[in-house]
């Protein structure tokens, strides 16, 4: 009789045992999807520098924008965010498109075709859970083309406040050229976004762009240039509402 009893009490604690596996099973099919970093963790906005009919102030020394001397300032940038950025920063605001699906526990993929220029590339985003961070890694292919190229990679953490991103240049010398590092409060709607340029061998190596979206009333964008080959800084405020802003070159207004 007692061995019944004990047996019958592995039973229960062995079925018991299993609920509890099958309930947590359940529980963590209900977790929600990975999220992705917001889409301004890939974004500088050189808009303002475009075109000089965009700014409403006059060149005021120490008051405005002098938007000939900015423009000067980013064409380094205009030339990288319009050639070797754009595929990245196309796909990776294409992801938003489109649900991940899970690849394992604390993987899952974002995996979609992006047409640019002419081309048609598939993208394939990994975001992986490791402890307190994520890490990204986006593998890209051309139709036609080459295939699963490492195009990016980064990491953030899990609120995805911070984090960065590591560009690779082509899948023919697949180097690190550029580093993005960026912040977001999502509360507040502001963030920055710095892009350092880190091609081992290239002249312009530590050239770099910081932009950032403030809550300040005056200017509420600012942009800090460096250029390593001409050892010259800009500082620049802007106002997206009234296009006005300050300049500081070399650390004269």
């Amino acid at each position: 009789m007692k061995k019944t009893i004990f047996n019958n009490g592995k039973l229960l604690l062995a079925a018991i045992f299993l609920l509890a596996i099958a309930f947590n099973g359940c529980e963590k099919d209900k977790e929600e999807e990975l999220q992705l970093p917001p889409e301004s963790a890939f974004s500088i906005d050189l808009s303002p520098f475009a075109d000089q009919e965009k700014s409403t102030a006059e060149p005021e020394p120490g008051t405005y924008v002098n938007i000939a001397i900015a423009r000067t300032a980013v064409a380094f940038w205009n030339i990288i965010l319009g050639t070797v950025v754009a595929v990245p920063a196309y796909s990776y605001v294409k992801a938003f498109e489109y649900k991940p699906v899970r690849v394992s526990n604390d993987k899952w993929k974002w995996s979609y075709e992006v047409g640019f220029l002419g081309s048609i590339y598939t993208a394939e985003l990994y975001g992986e859970v490791i402890e307190s961070d994520v890490e990204w890694k986006m593998y890209i292919s051309q139709q036609g083309g080459f295939s699963d190229f490492l195009m990016y990679d980064g990491k953030c953490n899990i609120q995805r406040t911070k984090g960065y991103w590591r560009l690779y240049e082509n899948p023919l010398a697949p180097v690190e050229f550029l580093r993005i590092d960026w912040t977001y409060n999502w509360e507040e709607k502001t963030c920055s976004v710095k892009y350092t340029y880190t091609k081992e061998g290239a002249e312009t190596r530590g050239n770099y762009i910081d932009y950032g979206i403030t809550t300040d009333t005056d200017y509420n964008v600012y942009y800090d240039i460096y250029s390593i080959t001409e050892d010259k800084y800009f500082s620049i405020l802007y106002n997206t509402t009234t296009h006005e802003g300050m300049i500081e070159y070399d650390g004269n207004p």
